[in-house]
């Protein structure tokens, strides 16, 4: 179920790229690396890095512990706003609003922790 959420997500990214690119031209003040191709490639690291941490879905919103692998725990609250702000991420990075992406893309890897910085 999570690779196919992250795999949905990485697919309406990357479709995003050409409908951006038709809409506008390019605005040189962004740099290559911050396109929508960039932050797809950067969801899908960090989808990758959610399927290899494991969380599972809490059983109850507030559930105290969420555990994954490797050691990362996180709380049923701090678990759904990881999973909001990737939705999200999708979503900006879909209406061309990369900004806004990228800065939910490094909120969630702060909340994972040092281990997905790497």
């Amino acid at each position: 179920m999570r690779h196919a959420f992250f795999a949905a997500v990485a697919a309406c990214a990357l479709a995003a790229g050409p409908a951006y690119a038709q809409r506008s031209p390019p605005d040189p003040s962004h740099p290559i690396a911050e396109s929508s191709v960039g932050i797809a490639a950067q969801l899908d690291a960090l989808g990758a890095e959610w399927d290899r941490i494991g969380f599972s879905p809490p059983s109850k919103p507030g559930q105290y512990r969420v555990y994954g692998r490797d050691g990362h725990v996180t709380d049923g609250p701090g678990y759904n706003l990881m999973v909001s702000h990737i939705r999200s991420a999708a979503i900006d990075s879909r209406q061309g609003r990369e900004p806004e992406a990228l800065a939910k893309i490094a909120r969630v890897r702060r909340l994972l922790g040092p281990a997905s910085q790497e």
